[in-house]
């Protein structure tokens, strides 16, 4: 069984380095091939939907694709990101869970564990909120895995996080009359765009008032 994990695991390494590898080599062409897809129709729109789930199940950054998906299917691509983000963060999760059996994730994970504080902050509910919006989306997935957090409470956590930077990212997008532009993405501008922060202000004050009510309870 261990055998068959580390085989899997060693095949989405593999998966993971020929991926970047040939994103870094035909980044234009990739891009100029998506604009020039026909998304209506639906076998197109289905190899594309399993191409960017892969995608996200890797460490590569998902910035590119949220953007994209706002460029192309404007605000019906809030949708299809949100959706795709939350089925791979599922996926991550999962697998994640099952990766202290393999010797080097054990020891990373009784590392994280002696450090008795630092190991209780990260299990607090306001602690994976925030850090949502700090570590990059493959590493805070596994590293809540790892950790073996309750599962229902890490998915409806991050499905609040990820309605505010989705939503801002996905707007950008679509405000691009060509999606070889270069978009402000710096943390300024994200910041202070409205498409960002009233959704961040609502998941905040939504999240804290839940919260509230469960400690009461």
């Amino acid at each position: 069984m261990i055998i068959k994990k580390k085989t899997l695991l060693i095949f989405v390494t593999l998966v993971s380095l020929i991926l970047l590898f040939t994103l870094l080599t035909n980044y234009q062409k990739i891009i100029y091939l998506l604009t020039h897809v026909n998304f209506f129709k639906p076998i197109n729109f289905i190899i594309y939907i399993f191409i960017i789930l892969i995608f996200f199940l890797t460490p590569f950054p998902t910035t590119i694709i949220i953007l994209f998906n706002g460029f192309a299917f404007k605000e019906y691509g809030f949708i299809i990101s949100y959706v795709i983000i939350i089925i791979s963060s599922i996926i991550l999760f999962y697998f994640s869970t099952k990766l202290d059996e393999f010797l080097i994730f054990k020891k990373i994970l009784n590392n994280i564990k002696d450090k008795r504080k630092i190991y209780n902050y990260t299990k607090k509910n306001y602690s994976i909120l925030l850090s949502r919006f700090v570590i990059p989306f493959f590493f805070h997935n596994v590293c809540y895995g790892l950790i073996k957090i309750k599962f229902i409470r890490f998915i409806l956590i991050i499905a609040l996080a990820e309605i505010p930077v989705t939503f801002s990212l996905n707007s950008i997008g679509s405000s691009l009359k060509s999606f070889y532009e270069e978009p402000d993405l710096s943390l300024q501008s994200m910041i202070t765009n409205i498409n960002f922060y009233v959704p961040f202000l609502i998941v905040i004050v939504l999240f804290f008032f839940i919260n509230k009510i469960k400690i009461k309870r």
